[in-house]
This record gives structure tokens, sequence and C-alpha cells, in this order.
């Protein structure tokens, strides 16, 4: 994947050795509820500065402006108002079943389609 803005780049490294980069964190966010990896080490880099942060030891900014729209920037977990991992996952799990369930036509229209 091409990162458009290293700020917002993050890692996901498998017990068996896949490397897998995304350019916005709430891709990968996305990608662990999605698929449950087997996960050795994540990395996200620093919404400031030149630093990696290591999940599950890293927090989120919520409200910026991100490569594909999740909206959250990674920071040190001591970060006052920042969310942390486990609710920033929580937060795009929500996210993806809203997105999902608004694709699906409502159960009381379903049939009026003949």
């Amino acid at each position: 994947m091409t990162i458009s803005d290293h700020r917002f780049a993050c890692q996901l490294q498998t017990v068996s050795g896949e490397i897998y980069d995304f350019d916005d964190p709430g891709c990968l966010l996305s990608f662990l509820g999605e698929r449950h990896p087997a996960v050795h080490a994540i990395y996200f880099h620093a919404l400031e500065g030149e630093t990696w942060l290591r999940a599950p030891a890293v927090a989120f900014i919520t409200g910026q402006h991100t490569p594909m729209g999740y909206g959250l920037g990674a920071v040190a977990d001591a970060t006052p108002n920042a969310i942390g991992f486990e609710r920033a996952q929580s937060m795009i799990a929500e996210l993806a079943q809203h997105r999902h369930d608004a694709g699906r036509m409502p159960e009381a229209n379903a049939g009026d389609m003949r």
C-alpha cells in the first residue's frame, strides 16, 4: 500500500511473519476486527515527530483529517483527551457495523421488492 501521509502510517506484523502496511490507523483496526490475525506486533507512526508507538501502549486523538477518513491520529497513551487502543477498536467496529447496516435493505421493505 502506498503511504500518502507518513503521520498516519501503521504496520501489523503477524506471528507467521506477514507484514501489512496501512495508511490510516482506522484501516488497521478494521483489518484486526474483520480478519483476527495472530498478531506479533503493531506499530503506529506518531501524529507528531518521527517516533513509532507500539500497540496497545498507544492512544488516539480523534477528529484528524486522515487518508481514509477514519479520523484517528496516534499519540502516546498518556496524552490528555486521547482514547485508548481498545476504545479506538470499538469505535471502528461500531463504524463498520453502521456502514454495513446502512447498505442493507430494511427487512420491512425487502418483501415489497417484487
